[in-house]
């Protein structure tokens, strides 16, 4: 399993995850586990994934996200996290994921995207589905903080 590039547990009806589930799959490259019942993420639980470049967590009923939960994961470059129940995101959890360039976000009803976060990833494109979004950019246009706002439909 050392050499395996895409693992895809869609729909397998997981509820929590934890670092060691992970062990062994420092090759993988795509991670696949939307549409589970994912509801707690812990701490580093996807530490071991060195050479992760997405991470799909879509269609879950995530409800935050805990400070270092993408610990080491340097090569991520795409996370989806639509359709969970995320209210508020700190700034830190991204601190690792400095080559993130696509956050998605749809349906996630979040009350805000802290500023510090486009500068900590200046690459970043968002993507979001929701009223509330657009007067966040707004918001933050008017500030002249300059990012890419963007809406997926």
């Amino acid at each position: 399993m050392k050499t395996l590039k895409l693992l895809n547990l869609t729909g397998n009806k997981l509820s929590s995850l934890v670092s060691s589930n992970f062990i062994g799959l420092s090759s993988l490259e795509e991670l696949i586990l939307k549409k589970n019942n994912i509801d707690t993420l812990v701490s580093a639980t996807f530490e071991s994934l060195k050479s992760l470049k997405i991470l799909d967590l879509s269609f879950n009923r995530i409800t935050r996200l805990v400070e270092r939960i993408f610990y080491d994961l340097h090569m991520l470059e795409i996370l989806d996290l639509s359709f969970n129940k995320l209210g508020l995101l700190n700034a830190d959890v991204f601190r690792d994921i400095w080559r993130l360039k696509e956050f998605k976000c749809k349906q996630c009803k979040l009350n805000n995207i802290p500023v510090l976060l486009y500068s900590l990833l200046p690459a970043l494109k968002v993507s979001f589905l929701i009223v509330k979004w657009f007067k966040l950019c707004f918001k933050l246009w008017f500030k002249r903080v300059f990012f890419v706002c963007s809406v997926w439909i």
